[in-house]
């Protein structure tokens, strides 16, 4: 089986041969290049021979194309690789409530910047052509908003407190975007999307907030998203304390989520075993991006090993995708990384 025709088996509940695989980091120095972003991604998926190529765009894309002034670090120093800090923002798009109000929709067609990723994924999307399935990065409005805010999640909340109806507005805006986003990656090919949100638990928002600020822009995307694309993949940042009775609803055919974090209590974690008590979506995880892949290799080797039959345990019908629960730090040595798909072929179903 390639990767594609295992993934839709695992999505199909048919007979597969292995558990599917797959992890993604960033590549900063590349990231805004199409023709060496395109070539890095391929480099980097070949070379451990994923199931699913999750594109790994630059994070400020929405914030780019809006004509935000951003530092890139094209080589982070080491102390922000394994936090991914890869940018700073010297000046953002958003900065009063009257900025909000004047927010426009912007569209790929308009826009150099996002037509240079379009560019990029569609060169990945021919190069895996019915091989592996590949999905880029879809950010939430409400997680673009507050990318785009200086202050960025307190700003927005004081929007909230002056002008409910502005900040509404703008995510309106931000979910139209979106789309346009979505029409022009689903025209270069792609499968699916990943879309990521971080307001995800009590930590972040209240329940209200959830309902009214994320879902009920979150849903309507990816019901959109859904009438063109066929597996999609909802990335839940965070792993304490999870909204995660709500979160298993939104309409994606997967779930990728931090089921293992050390320092955090067991309780307040979602386990694999819980989450498939919840849904029959495919689940996608089962390491620690922070943890699991530093130390001498043999003990990387094992500890990754370990994790693989804990989640097939845990997963009774093998429904899964090994990896990580988020984009691994740039500092981790690549044969570490190996580790992940040596575990997957050694271990039979």
């Amino acid at each position: 089986m390639n990767g594609r025709e295992r993934i839709e088996a695992i999505l199909n509940g048919k007979p597969f041969d292995k558990a599917a695989a797959s992890a993604w980091m960033h590549v900063p120095a590349v990231d805004r290049d199409p023709e060496a972003f395109a070539e890095a991604m391929i480099r980097f998926n070949d070379e451990y021979d994923w199931d699913l190529v999750k594109v790994q765009l630059n994070a400020f894309y929405i914030t780019e194309a809006y004509g935000a002034d951003i530092e890139f670090f094209q080589q982070p120093p080491l102390k922000f690789q394994r936090i991914k800090k890869l940018a700073e923002v010297k000046k953002y798009p958003i900065e009063t409530l009257e900025d909000l109000k004047n927010l426009k929709k912007i569209t790929v067609k308009e826009s150099p910047v996002l037509q240079r990723d379009v560019k990029a994924v569609g060169k990945i999307v021919e190069h895996y052509k019915n091989t592996k399935v590949v999905i880029p990065t879809l950010f939430s409005a409400y997680s673009w908003l507050s990318g785009m805010t200086a202050g960025k999640e307190e700003t927005v909340k004081k929007f909230i407190t002056h002008d409910r109806e502005a900040v509404h507005a703008a995510l309106g805006i931000l979910n139209e975007v979106n789309k346009s986003v979505v029409d022009a990656y689903v025209e270069a090919g792609v499968d699916g999307f990943f879309f990521a949100t971080s307001y995800t638990s009590p930590l972040v928002v209240t329940e209200e907030e959830f309902e009214e600020f994320h879902r009920a822009y979150d849903e309507p995307l990816l019901e959109y998203i859904n009438q063109k694309t066929w597996f999609n993949m909802l990335h839940v940042h965070g792993n304490a304390d999870l909204y995660i009775e709500k979160l298993v609803k939104y309409p994606v055919q997967s779930i990728n989520w931090e089921n293992v974090s050390e320092g955090i209590r067991p309780e307040r974690l979602t386990s694999a075993a819980k989450l498939r008590s919840l849904t029959d979506k495919v689940l996608v995880g089962g390491t620690d991006q922070f943890h699991d892949f530093y130390g001498a290799k043999e003990v990387v080797e094992q500890r990754i090993k370990e994790r693989l039959h804990t989640l097939l345990s845990e997963v009774e019908d093998k429904r899964i995708i090994f990896g990580a629960g988020c984009s691994l730090p740039l500092d981790i040595p690549a044969e570490n990384i190996g580790f992940l798909r040596k575990a997957v072929d050694s271990t039979a179903l």
